[in-house]
């Protein structure tokens, strides 16, 4: 059946083909949205990842555990492949649907290769008329744009036109890694048992586990429909307050070993998260950068991925789960300040707009909107 060198390619084609979605998904969704409801369609990718982790949890209580010395509890189980077979099971259907099913390429697309009769036909295939004229309007615009300065370069992030949009990225992208999402998603179970002296059992623990994806699902779902009505920094400003004042507690609660309370403020701190900087960061990036602005913003955020899940057993190790979460909480609190400060609201606005948006000086255009 193989041995572990297959498996070690078979995450590295993933992870390759993980990246390529994370820019092309967003930008995709992107072309084709109405400003209207732009931020609602562009938050079910993060959606369709919740569900996925959903699923992972579920069919993770077939996979043999680990006892105390190490060794699986069921060497004969192959139930870990069912896993894998499931996610290759669903991007066998999504294949066949690009191939057979949604066989348009994106509106912008076309116009930018002077389709523009062709981009019409496709935008009057999913939109009302006023919405065609209208999409077409901004295209035009846009190509406009393009043909005066020409593709946009790595090196463009740094003029005035996308340079502020580009820190603001970045630095959300940092702010939804180093709040420890990934820490909770990957160590849960350690998490949970707080200590050696934790009141569950390893049944509860597990159950409890698998219950962060019921918590998740609901609050991101939440989040793709209040996205359009209260805005994107409105949500950002609320749920990194909730995140760091439930972190905060959570670092308090664990120091004293409460581990109900604790466990209660981590479902806190998923709703904070669920509803705000875990989805709407996607929407938020794929409003206000350039497709190249959009590459650089994913690689810091996959940076700080790794980071987060290869210190956090050392941090656990050295700080215990009330250290950790400590220092998470602080990561918060600077966060909400940089998005009061810094983060402007993008809602409804056309991409000329927000790039005219972000070209003004940051104080002046977020104390307007405060």
């Amino acid at each position: 059946y193989g041995n572990i060198h297959s498996i070690y390619t078979g995450r590295l084609i993933v992870g390759f083909s993980i990246g390529l979605n994370s820019v092309i998904v967003p930008l995709f969704v992107r072309e084709w949205s109405p400003n209207q409801i732009r931020g609602t369609l562009t938050s079910f990718p993060p959606v369709s990842i919740v569900l996925g982790l959903f699923f992972a949890f579920v069919l993770g209580f077939g996979v043999p555990e680990y006892n105390d010395q190490g060794v699986y509890t069921d060497q004969g189980n192959e139930w870990w492949r069912l896993t894998l077979g499931f996610g290759a099971l669903f991007n066998v259907i999504r294949l066949f649907s690009f191939l057979f099913i949604f066989r348009k390429e994106s509106p912008t697309y076309l116009y930018f290769k002077d389709q523009a009769e062709l981009c019409e036909q496709t935008l009057a295939s999913i939109y009302k008329v006023k919405t065609v004229k209208s999409k077409l309007n901004t295209l035009k615009l846009e190509r406009e744009a393009f043909l005066k300065k020409g593709e946009d370069t790595f090196l463009d992030l740094l003029n005035p036109e996308f340079r502020r949009a580009t820190i603001v990225g970045i630095s959300l992208a940092l702010i939804q890694q180093f709040n420890g999402i990934n820490a909770v998603n990957y160590y849960s179970k350690v998490l949970m048992k707080g200590s050696p002296q934790s009141p569950f059992s390893q049944t509860t623990i597990t159950i409890l586990t698998n219950s962060i994806t019921l918590v998740k699902l609901p609050t991101v779902l939440f989040s793709s429909f209040m996205v359009d009505k209260a805005g994107r920094r409105t949500l950002f400003l609320w749920g990194v307050a909730v995140m760091a004042v439930s972190e905060s507690l959570l670092s308090y609660f664990s120091w004293n070993e409460m581990p109900i309370a604790s466990i209660c403020c981590l479902y806190v701190y998923l709703f904070g998260f669920g509803f705000s900087i875990g989805p709407v960061f996607w929407v938020y990036m794929a409003e206000i950068l350039p497709e190249k602005g959009i590459t650089v913003v994913l690689v810091t955020h996959w940076i700080g991925y790794f980071i987060v899940v290869k210190s956090l057993p050392y941090m656990v190790d050295y700080l215990a789960v009330g250290g950790t979460f400590a220092i998470y909480s602080i990561i918060c609190l600077i966060g909400l300040i940089f998005i009061y400060l810094a983060v402007p609201e993008t809602k409804g606005l056309s991409r000329p707009q927000i790039i005219n948006l972000f070209s003004k000086k940051a104080t002046k255009v977020v104390q307007a909107q405060n």
